[in-house]
């Protein structure tokens, strides 16, 4: 951080202050915005600020980017992967500095600007960490987050390290966890796996008990091939995610995501298939001989396990199909981006049965799936909803099932990022304790 500088951010507005304090308590919120002159504020595209909310104390770290324009002369800025810690009086700082800290103050409502020279800028940082060491790990995180930006990756690499993250993140959300804490754990080094490096985060002893009863980490298939795994704890059930690759990135053909309950046996497989732009403009994908290897493989893993319905109520699906295919645009990685992959779910039977339809066949004869002609299909949130209240995957996977399908697509020079539920999922509170789908819109969201 010798070369950089960024700023103290002071609200002089009391009520603004005390309202931004509010939503950051009760709503959790990890992102806010504000306007600022554009002129004052001459913004990188990265920016890291140290807030004070009352003038005396510093309580929150972010990563700042500006937004768009919304007046001659302002500009909107966003604060995200906010790092809030318990206020630090201004005097503590000032005590490692030669002059007030207030000196380098940037006030929101005046315009009053000032970067702080690296050197004192160091020095701030270096102090926080210092005084409030349970914030240290991601103040780390967010200053590597600004050394980041503006690194997107594209080229060859680039949609299978997107598809691997996007895959954890499923997984994430699937196991009603938020998909953003995945970044808080990434290390992610140019030219590998965001799997390498992967930080597992404070495992307690009962975590590391569970960890090591965990199916997948005991196999020896996962042990010479695992690249990295990181662990997710809620008080309902520890998540356990996995990434195994035979394959270097650069080389790595697809990406699968096997997701699996194991108090119930359930599972599910999504295969990610990557969307092009073709010469008419039109976004699609195309099955290529790889993918009907792919896709008969599933089928005869179908076709050789029975799954019938018990007639209990915890074992009822609308559809017992564990195979989906997600096709998704072809995306440059961004390492710093919350935002998950947007895509089209398919389940198995219904690609199987597309392929044969004229909806998707050309004049030629060849398949193209496009957003026009796949109307029945699902979005991410729709199939976490089908997911999250047990309606879809198949149950009584063995061991042995599991184990033979990660090792065909490893096979197929795929990236497998394994997931484990190792406890019951807490169920969706519906009241009545019915297992319901809700298919409404979020409704407008507020600007924090």
């Amino acid at each position: 951080m010798a070369d950089y500088g960024g700023f103290i951010y002071g609200f002089d507005e009391p009520k603004r202050a005390d309202l931004l304090r509010q939503r950051l308590t009760e709503f959790e919120s990890d992102t806010f915005t504000d306007v600022v002159s554009d002129s004052d504020f001459r913004l990188k595209q990265a920016e890291l600020f140290v807030c004070s909310l009352d003038g005396t104390t510093v309580e929150l770290a972010a990563l700042v980017r500006r937004s768009v324009r919304v007046a001659t002369g302002k500009v909107r800025i966003r604060f995200t992967d906010l790092v809030p810690f318990d206020p630090l009086p201004l005097s503590e700082i000032d005590a490692a500095l030669s002059a007030p800290i207030k000196k380098y103050f940037s006030l929101a409502k005046s315009g009053k600007t000032c970067r702080l020279p690296p050197k004192t800028w160091g020095t701030v940082w270096e102090r926080l960490k210092q005084a409030r060491p349970s914030a240290a790990a991601e103040l780390d995180r967010i200053e590597q987050l600004r050394r980041h930006v503006p690194l997107v990756v594209s080229g060859p690499t680039a949609p299978i390290l997107a598809q691997e993250r996007d895959a954890a993140m499923l997984a994430l959300r699937f196991a009603g966890h938020d998909p953003s804490d995945l970044l808080t754990r990434l290390r992610w080094t140019e030219g590998l796996s965001i799997f390498t490096g992967i930080a597992s985060v404070g495992l307690l002893e009962d975590q590391m008990i569970k960890h090591d009863a965990s199916i997948f980490s005991n196999w020896e298939l996962v042990a010479q091939t695992r690249v990295g795994e990181t662990i997710f704890r809620s008080e309902s059930h520890v998540v356990t995610i996995m990434d195994v690759n035979r394959t270097a990135i650069e080389h790595t053909l697809g990406v699968d995501l096997l997701y699996y309950v194991r108090p119930q046996h359930t599972f599910l497989m999504i295969q990610y298939k990557r969307m092009v732009k073709e010469e008419d403009g039109v976004i699609g994908y195309r099955p290529d001989d790889q993918c009907t290897k792919e896709v008969n493989r599933m089928l005869a893993f179908v076709g050789g396990h029975s799954d019938d319905w018990d007639g209990t109520a915890a074992n009822y699906r609308l559809s017992r199909m564990p195979f989906y295919m997600k096709l998704c645009p072809k995306e440059t990685f961004d390492p710093t981006s919350k935002k998950m992959l947007n895509g089209i779910y398919l389940p198995l039977d219904l690609w199987r049965a597309m392929c044969e339809s004229p909806d998707v066949v050309g004049p030629r004869g060849g398949v193209r799936f496009t957003y026009n002609n796949t109307p029945a299909r699902l979005n991410t949130d729709q199939f976490v909803h089908l997911v999250q209240t047990g309606l879809v995957g198949s149950s009584g996977a063995t061991t042995d099932d599991l184990r033979e399908l990660v090792r065909e697509s490893l096979s197929m020079a795929h990236s497998v990022v394994i997931a484990e539920v190792d406890e019951e999922p807490a169920k969706p509170d519906t009241g009545d304790r019915e297992r319901t789908l809700d298919m409404s819109d979020a409704g407008d969201k507020c600007d924090w």
